[in-house]
């Protein structure tokens, strides 16, 4: 009987409302919103930095790329789902801009499948707890939520990772954004920035993030969580700029 439900629930969802790609208007042969083809073209690098994400040279054995090396970050581990490149340029920004959240859930849903093969490959990289990236509240006022905290939602559904609460994990300072900031600009404007507290419990937590750009907030955020005793940070990422 069961089966026969779920047959039925399935069939009648794919008639009344079948999945459309979002990139070449067609039916999608997938249970998202994008066809298996154009989720093929979407812009990814098949080698990067173990640490900090960026594309890395095919070439290139080393696991860690050259900053990495000489200014290693606080943070310990990334993991990247796409290249800031079109089209996920375009969906991000309609998503935290245009709170067009169905384009999130398909990188959101894409991104899990690359991070549910890691952690099978890798147990000792699943994190006790996912951080998304606090906005300050006047921030959150004027946009009317936080992407990371929306994206960290749908990857504890899938993950059974809880999110931390957000008393532990605060911004206290209202800064400008850092998209309009050169690079001297964006590392003083995270100074002193965030607040943690109550984190004695953890010893590896995932930041999560919808863009990793220079990676200047997500280390001052790691840094701040080393100086509580935290022993390894991860930054989950949708997207990163190289």
């Amino acid at each position: 009987m069961k089966s026969i439900l779920k047959f039925s629930a399935h069939f009648l969802e794919k008639v009344i409302l079948p999945y459309h790609c979002i990139m070449c208007l067609e039916h999608s042969d997938q249970r998202r919103d994008l066809c298996r083809q154009c989720q093929h073209e979407l812009p990814t690098s098949q080698h990067t930095c173990l640490q900090c994400g960026i594309a890395l040279p095919s070439q290139n054995k080393s696991q860690r790329c050259g900053q990495c090396i000489t200014h290693s970050p606080y943070f310990d581990d990334t993991i990247i789902g796409f290249d800031y490149q079109t089209p996920i340029d375009h969906w991000l920004k309609q998503f935290k801009f245009h709170k067009k959240g169905l384009y999130a859930r398909i990188l959101t849903e894409i991104y899990l499948e690359k991070v549910m093969r890691l952690l099978t490959q890798s147990p000792e990289r699943k994190p006790q707890i996912l951080i998304p990236v606090p906005l300050h509240w006047r921030r959150i006022a004027k946009r009317g939520f936080n992407q990371a905290h929306i994206i960290a939602q749908q990857l504890s559904k899938e993950t059974q990772i809880p999110i931390i609460k957000h008393t532990h994990v605060t911004r206290i300072k209202h800064t400008a954004a850092q998209s309009s900031l050169n690079q001297h600009s964006r590392q003083k404007n995270m100074f002193s920035v965030f607040q943690t507290q109550n984190l004695s419990e953890f010893e590896h937590v995932a930041i999560i993030d919808d863009i990793f750009t220079t990676g200047n907030t997500v280390n001052a955020l790691a840094k701040q969580l080393k100086q509580q005793g935290i022993a390894r940070v991860s930054i989950w990422a949708l997207a990163r700029v190289n």
